[in-house]
């Protein structure tokens, strides 16, 4: 009797056995795959103000990965703009529309120094900038980032603003927005009195992944012990 019992559990543990064994290998590989994502690449939100800009009011959203802001999308109001406007964010490798100004990559700052000469038939001013994005305050350095400002209707470049860290080694420093609009330079050479605020980071699209394989998981397991 005793063998006709152990002869029906063994295949039932050797079940068991397997079923842990694909459930580690399956969280392994779960791990492989997008730890790399939660390591490097992030959204973060960002909200701008200075009343000394036409009580100037930004936000935008950054895909951060290693550090470096890849893209970026955002909008802007003030009294000096007609309107509520979009922003986008312009990098090194950016294609600006025909004569929409020319971006100069100098690799000075690094990494992705460059400079973007902002509007058309303006002779200034030119944005020297990166694309750098710490995690923590005061987030931007002393280059930061640049973005166009674009009609919403038309999608045509109006102008652009850069925000930067006044003094990058105080946490609580204030900012800058240098803001162009056809030609004419708002505190584009002066300090300003802005103030920047990160919102929390929303979760990287390879963290839900990695929640559904664990309720995956877990279900597997379940079944296992019912068995």
């Amino acid at each position: 009797m005793l063998s006709k019992i152990l002869a029906r559990k063994l295949p039932v543990q050797l079940q068991v056995r397997k079923q842990i064994k694909t459930l580690t290998l399956g969280l392994m590989s779960i791990g492989l795959l997008i730890g790399p994502s939660l390591a490097n690449a992030s959204l973060v939100s960002f909200s701008y103000s200075d009343p000394t800009e036409g009580n100037l009011s930004a936000s935008f959203t950054l895909d951060v990965v290693g550090g470096n802001a890849v893209s970026g999308t955002g909008t802007i109001t003030s009294t000096l703009l007609s309107g509520p406007e979009n922003l986008s964010l312009v990098t090194a490798s950016s294609t600006m529309p025909a004569g929409a100004g020319s971006i100069n990559v100098t690799n000075t700052p690094v990494p992705g120094g460059f400079t973007w000469h902002t509007v058309p038939g303006s002779t200034g001013p030119d944005f020297l900038v990166d694309t750098v994005v710490n995690a923590s305050a005061p987030y931007l350095d002393y280059y930061g980032l640049a973005f166009s400002i674009n009609d919403p209707n038309t999608n045509a470049i109006v102008g652009g603003i850069a925000f930067w860290a006044n003094n990058p080694a105080d946490p609580s420093t204030l900012y800058t927005g240098s803001l162009s609009i056809n030609g004419q330079c708002y505190q584009c050479y002066s300090t300003g009195q802005g103030t920047l605020a990160a919102s929390p980071v929303p979760l990287p699209a390879g963290y839900a992944l990695f929640m559904g394989g664990l309720g995956l998981m877990g279900f597997i397991s379940r079944r296992v012990k019912s068995a």
